[in-house]
């Protein structure tokens, strides 16, 4: 079976490494317009700084978007007991509000 994504724009987000990357090498063989943090038309920006994101999305280089990705994801490795409220923020800025902002 033959997938094309020929003429459609994918935002992938958590392309840097991992499954992100390879999410989106596989998307552009299948013929897809990629944009992607850092990786193929890179977009770098912060996902928990709201105003950052809402920035980079409308600006005219990631235009309309028909698939999107949302793979970006940060992990706090410590006893959950043992977790600061900053890095509940930062897990939860990523995890949770980035992936609805994105969306």
């Amino acid at each position: 079976m033959e997938i094309s994504f020929a003429g459609k724009r994918a935002l992938v987000t958590g392309a840097g490494k991992g499954i992100g990357r390879a999410t989106a090498l596989a998307l552009v063989r299948c013929g897809a317009e990629v944009t992607a943090c850092p990786s193929i038309r890179p977009v770098c920006v912060d996902l928990a700084d709201w105003d950052a994101t809402d920035a980079a999305l409308r600006d005219d280089a990631v235009g309309p978007v028909h698939l999107l990705v949302n793979n970006a994801a940060c992990a706090s490795l410590q006893p959950f007991l043992e977790v600061t409220p900053e890095e509940f923020d930062k897990s939860f800025n990523i995890n949770v509000k980035a992936v609805l902002h994105v969306s």
